[in-house]
């Protein structure tokens, strides 16, 4: 095995029927299995070679979201022996102009919105035609080749970029893969971006070397990595620190919310004695909110502190931190999965050679050890020793067992939750550029919630206290128009004394600078160019709420009911999840529940994250002997009692009913709960087994009894009209992604004519988010044998007519889907009353 590819050809061959990929991005789960991804990759490879025209060693910028295409995308590259220039979607303008300049690059890959780059053809990898019988090319790649340049993020300067070879990557992934149990079926959650080393190796090629599988999520709040978790009982995740820090704190609040904080903590002293099966056990209510499998996080990029590595350890959950750079492609030391020492980031991997500097310096060498820097020979000679090896610029030691424990500040490296790395002397040059600053010292600095920002501290060339004010602010905008959107400063305080405090060397000693700004809370200092949150947050409510209820922004105030502008409970469901993936907040459907106004709904955003209350849905009714019970009554007692009432019976169209992959989303008209028996009747067993019906929450749930013999004889889960309309359109995603089609009424509710009612706007969410087929259904005679405000059946004739199934177009409008499903289950309707063969 020497290349990548050989690396792929291997896992096909070992693990061909195993699933490689999920993508859990949207409700519909895209999957791809092994002997998939080997072929997809030959047909990108055969694609970029012969359509797109590409030779051996051209560079091409790729700017995409983690996806299952994405890591084909790299696969096929790889095999067509491009050269690859991964930048992260957020990447500035002016740093991905400056990259294309240095590599002449040709082409830019992308996946989603495109990139603004006029200057080189834009292609949407999504839109490449895949071809699953596709054969790989005859001229693979050696060890030797180029396979990607990875740029520094740094906001300012010169970009620098790291050269990796196939031998490279390839050799730290096989000495990677040593640090897990190569025998387990691991199922992996990706949430850092492949356009980090870090997420590609451990979290990309190692685990495909494995045989696992690897889970891509879409939106990266915690919520909702904790649901995919959940959903596909993750195993193990690759983090930053950052990440195992919002993680643990968002335990310990659903803990201290419960009242359970005191016996918490005493259960994490006493399982510090214990092993950590027994660890899992004690923690069972923990683990539980992570799908019940999870084993372990990989953790690197950062410092992790000794005492978040214990919150986790002590509840059973193993944290493997390892140390690694970019130019070592990019592990060199790492603790394993059953060999983990505190503070320590582990010991050399295999293959991997270590030494120590007469000043400590760590240094490197190996064949995971890149050759250089693109097109800069002036810091090679910087970043290698004379006799070859690669210099870190961290201070280490090492115990007699070989373990690595770090002493510097890693560089003094920023690292962001998202896995993005700030360089704070490109900053500080940015600063340094500006009349009013004599010099500057930039760090992060946590702040009370956890999160991390990026400080300033200055020395000012004049301190008289008129000006002071006046060249602080200067200096915060003249730095701020210099820097990229991640590079931010969010605060600049000057720097009381003549001088920082330094070492004999006269290098600064950050640690007190950074002591004294943890210490500060004069927040005089803010960056004049970035608005205060408050206003942040009131363009962002006022730009949503016109976009999705047509308002003119410049009508909207304070005091403007919700409405009053059209936004009713299913349009605020829109709302409300626009502002959670715009904003990075939680909103809680109750709380949500009682604004009314645009200014109360502001004072709820900025009164931070509102932790939702968990409704907790009936899980028995999916139970194999609840559906056998349940398909019992039904022949027995269900649809006898519908024969007395309902004949005859006519039932058309089961022929396209057929002819659709379940699960599936059924819509039909409602005018009597005659109907829904009548669906249920209609059904071929095979799909009726596994039909759950959204019904109205306060009607059929407003007593446990009529909800509990609802949910047994017609598998009903409660729908909410109302404040939790959200939580229902989600819980319906999950019951789609584990195999069931959904029954549900559009109008929401019955109609009291018999005609067709208007519907809800809430089954364009919902069609549009689970990406289902949507099978509209015309019901008749319902509404003859028992409308609404009858309780007493008149017999008749009942007829069940299935119609063609419909695709939703994701990129329609809300109003426009809804319309389309209106009108799609009017014509059925009128087809079905002048007998038309359907």
């Amino acid at each position: 095995m020497k290349t990548l590819i050989d690396l792929l050809m291997h896992s096909v061959a070992k693990y061909g029927s195993r699933l490689a990929f999920v993508s859990d991005a949207s409700a519909l789960s895209e999957s791809w299995h092994y002997e998939d991804l080997g072929s997809i990759a030959n047909s990108i490879a055969r694609w970029l070679r012969h359509q797109h025209h590409l030779s051996a060693g051209e560079k091409i910028l790729l700017i995409a979201e983690n996806s299952p295409r994405l890591a084909a995308f790299y696969l096929g590259a790889m095999q067509a022996r491009v050269v690859l220039v991964p930048l992260a979607p957020e990447s500035p303008a002016d740093f991905i102009h400056d990259v294309i300049k240095s590599t002449a690059a040709t082409a830019v890959f992308y996946a989603g919105s495109p990139p603004d780059i006029p200057i080189l053809p834009a292609i949407d990898i999504n839109t490449l035609k895949l071809d699953l019988s596709a054969k790989p090319l005859d001229d693979l790649p050696s060890s030797s080749d180029l396979v990607e340049i990875m740029f520094t993020s740094g906001p300012t300067g010169k970009p620098r970029g790291v050269m990796l070879t196939q031998e490279n990557i390839l050799a730290n992934v096989l000495s990677v893969s040593t640090i897990v149990d190569q025998d387990q079926h691991w199922r992996m959650l990706s949430i850092l971006p492949l356009s980090h080393m870090l997420e590609q190796t451990v979290g990309l090629f190692t685990p495909l070397y494995l045989g696992a599988t690897i889970y891509y999520g879409g939106i990266h709040k915690p919520a909702n990595i904790i649901k995919v978790m959940q959903r596909h009982r993750i195993t193990s995740m690759v983090v930053v620190p950052k990440l195992l820090d919002v993680l643990m704190r968002g335990i310990e609040r659903e803990v201290r919310r419960r009242g359970q904080w005191a016996r918490w903590q005493q259960l994490n002293r006493f399982s510090a004695y214990i092993p950590m099966r027994f660890r899992r056990l004690l923690f069972r209510s923990a683990h539980s909110q992570f799908g019940g499998a999870f084993e372990y996080f990989v953790s690197g990029g950062a410092h992790l502190d000794t005492e978040l590595w214990r919150r986790w350890e002590h509840i059973g959950v193993k944290v493997i931190q390892g140390y690694g750079a970019t130019e070592c492609s990019p592990v060199i030391t790492s603790n394993t999965q059953y060999h983990r020492i505190v503070d320590s980031v582990g010991a050399p991997l295999s293959g991997v050679q270590i030494r120590l500097s007469q000043q400590g310096e760590l240094q490197v060498h190996g064949k995971n050890v890149t050759n250089g820097y693109w097109q800069d020979e002036r810091f090679n000679t910087r970043a290698f020793t004379p006799d070859g090896w690669y210099r870190t610029g961290d201070l280490a030691t090492r115990d007699k067992r070989g373990h690595v424990f770090l002493r510097g500040h890693l560089n003094d490296t920023i690292v962001l939750a998202n896995g993005i790395n700030i360089f704070p002397q490109d900053l500080e040059k940015a600063l340094a550029v500006v009349p009013s600053v004599k010099t500057a010292v930039v760090m992060g600095v946590e702040d009370t919630s956890g999160n991390t920002e990026i400080v300033a501290s200055v020395l000012l060339n004049t301190k008289t206290a008129d000006s002071l004010s006046q060249q602080k602010d200067a200096a915060a905008k003249k730095a701020s128009a210099t820097l990229g959107p991640h590079h931010q400063i969010s605060r600049v305080q000057v720097w009381q004394g003549n001088d920082f405090p330094r070492e004999q060397s006269g290098l600064v000693q950050r640690w007190k600078v950074k002591e004294t700004l943890k210490q500060a809370k004069n927040d005089q200092g803010k960056i004049a160019q970035r608005a205060p949150a408050s206003e942040e947050t009131i363009a962002s409510l006022w730009r949503i709420v016109s976009q999705i209820s047509g308002t003119n922004q410049s009508e909207l105030q304070p005091e403007t009911e919700l409405e009053n502008i059209g936004l009713t409970s299913l349009a605020q469901v829109e709302l409300v999840t626009s502002l959670e993936n715009s904003l990075g907040v939680t909103i809680d459907d109750q709380q949500f529940a009682e604004v009314q106004t645009l200014g109360e709904l502001l004072e709820l955003l900025r009164s931070g994250d509102s932790a939702p209350k968990k409704k907790n849905y009936r899980k028995w009714p999916f139970h194999t002997l609840a559906i056998w019970l349940r398909l019992v009554l039904q022949a027995a007692l269900v649809f006898n009692m519908h024969r007395l009432v309902a004949h005859p019976f006519e039932v058309r169209g089961l022929r396209k009913l057929a002819s659709v992959k379940q699960p599936t989303l059924f819509i039909a008209n409602h005018s009597s709960h005659i109907d829904t028996l009548s669906i249920l009747r209609a059904t071929p067993l095979a799909v009726r087994k596994k039909i759950a019906i959204a019904a109205a929450s306060d009607y059929f749930f407003k007593s446990r009894l009529l909800g509990a013999a609802s949910s047994l004889l017609l598998n009903t889960f409660p729908f909410s009209r109302g404040a939790e309309a959200r939580r229902s359109l989600e819980y319906s995603s999950d019951l789609i992604h584990n195999g069931w089609s959904i029954l549900i009424y559009p109008e929401g509710t019955r109609s009291t004519t018999g005609m067709l009612l208007p519907f809800k706007g809430g089954i364009g969410l919902l069609a549009k988010e689970l990406h289902a087929p949507v099978i509209p259904i015309a019901v008749y005679g319902g509404f003859d044998i028992l409308p609404k405000g009858r309780n007493v059946p008149h017999p008749g004739p009942a007829k069940v007519v299935f119609g063609d199934p419909i695709y939703p177009d994701v990129e329609m409008s809300n109003e426009a889907l809804v319309l389309t499903l209106q009108q799609s289950l009017a014509d059925l309707i009128e087809l079905g009353q002048m007998g038309e063969q359907q």
